[in-house]
């Protein structure tokens, strides 16, 4: 087992195929899928009745920051 985790981060428009990719990935155990999608309609439910607007992807992205070197990471970017 590697002692280095690997950070996939997929961007692309909306039906490319991310989630799909990611879904496939996550099937291995070791694998830790953090969906936008998922995250968003577990918090909001049924109140979640519209897309995100670009200014709500800015607040959201706010609370994430990519690893310090330190925390020796692999960042792999999945453009699709």
């Amino acid at each position: 087992m590697s002692s280095t985790a690997t950070l996939h981060f997929f961007c692309g428009k909306a039906g490319a195929g991310k989630t799909t990719v990611a879904s496939r990935l996550a099937q291995d155990d070791s694998v830790i899928l953090i969906s936008e999608d998922i995250w968003m309609l577990r918090l909001s439910g049924d109140q979640m009745t519209h897309h995100l607007t670009e200014d709500d992807f800015v607040h959201i992205s706010s609370f994430f920051q990519a690893p310090e070197e330190a925390e020796r990471f692999n960042i792999r970017i999945h453009a699709a």
